[in-house]
């Protein structure tokens, strides 16, 4: 027994409607009046589950703030508590908090719409690189409307970096080592070579016995 199945995407604008039809079924999809809050759920259900951190805060006074689970964790605040991208800075290095703080200016005044940087957020004691991008929407008048941050896990590759690092100073260390054992043994070398010259200068073999130092019996 055979079964046939059809399926057709038809896209408009931004928005795709799937028509399904299967022999002998009925298609169980929502109302068109239900799309949107299914949409909505679904691309809640992407973020939140993603492994890159993501925080979005409503600009103005009574703003919220929404993190997913993998900001909450790369912070190390737990996410039905996080108070605001604001508050962000406390979870950081005290030597990088200042910089975040630049890059939060930028965005709210105008001078940016768009921010990388690498930060340390402070995690049980240890300081865990992280990069962090932040994104400023605007409202047609130009106001700011809302704030996005990503935050990514940069640890492993801030360590590779570091251990690199550290092998080219060996390495560079090493090298300058040998250069000074090179120098040390040409300077041996010629003192040896110098020395050699002026006993060959001061002793000299008498003619009838063999020995040396015996220039003064010359005639």
């Amino acid at each position: 027994m055979a079964f046939g199945f059809r399926q057709t995407c038809r896209y408009s604008g931004n928005a795709m409607n799937a028509h399904i039809t299967v022999p002998g079924a009925q298609s169980h999809l929502p109302p068109k009046s239900q799309e949107p809050a299914a949409t909505e759920a679904f691309l809640c259900t992407i973020l939140r589950t993603l492994p890159l951190g993501v925080c979005w805060q409503r600009c103005g006074e009574n703003g919220n703030c929404w993190v997913n689970e993998s900001f909450a964790r790369l912070v190390g605040q737990p996410g039905e508590t996080f108070p605001g991208i604001d508050c962000f800075a406390n979870s950081l290095h005290l030597e990088d908090q200042a910089a975040y703080a630049a890059g939060l200016a930028q965005l709210r005044t105008g001078q940016a719409d768009s921010l990388s940087l690498e930060l340390r957020c402070r995690i049980n004691e240890e300081d865990n690189w992280r990069e962090l991008t932040m994104q400023a929407f605007r409202a047609p008048d130009g106001m700011l409307s809302d704030l996005v941050l990503t935050l990514a896990d940069i640890s492993e590759r801030k360590q590779h970096q570091v251990e690199m690092q550290r092998a080219i100073e060996s390495a560079g260390s090493l090298n300058q080592q040998v250069e000074i054992a090179l120098d040390r043994a040409q300077q041996s070398a010629v003192e040896a070579n110098l020395a050699s010259t002026a006993i060959r200068q001061l002793a000299v073999l008498d003619e009838l016995t063999g020995l040396y130092n015996r220039r003064g019996y010359n005639t």
